[in-house]
């Protein structure tokens, strides 16, 4: 079974590269622009990995962790930002904090990290 990444992240050129490249290494990527996309997703779909970007047209990613961790398959939450809230992102619940720009490799590394 692939393993399935939910990509919350308003900057498409962004998710797009992020999406392809973790395509290209056996990921099943679906992606989302706003936080009331990645609800619905959620409550239809189930991922084992969330990659949650923290500026967010209709919100704050660090306030959508703890909804994300109330699912009944709590998945891995990798939060990112360019905005240095490691701190924040970590206390709400994130399972690994990101800084922006971010790096290829270290999202995957992370991704296989347990």
């Amino acid at each position: 079974m692939k393993n399935r990444i939910l990509i919350i992240e308003d900057e498409m050129e962004l998710s797009g590269l992020l999406k392809r490249f973790l395509i290209k290494r056996h990921y099943d990527v679906i992606c989302a622009e706003t936080l009331t996309k990645a609800m619905l997703l959620l409550q239809s779909d189930a991922f084992d990995t969330i990659i949650l970007d923290n500026n967010l047209p209709d919100g704050k990613g660090v306030d959508f962790i703890p909804v994300i961790n109330r699912i009944q398959n709590k998945p891995k939450i990798i939060a990112m930002s360019a905005l240095g809230i490691r701190d924040e992102a970590l206390k709400a619940g994130a399972s690994f904090y990101i800084e922006k720009p971010i790096s290829m490799v270290s999202i995957y590394q992370l991704l296989n990290s347990h």
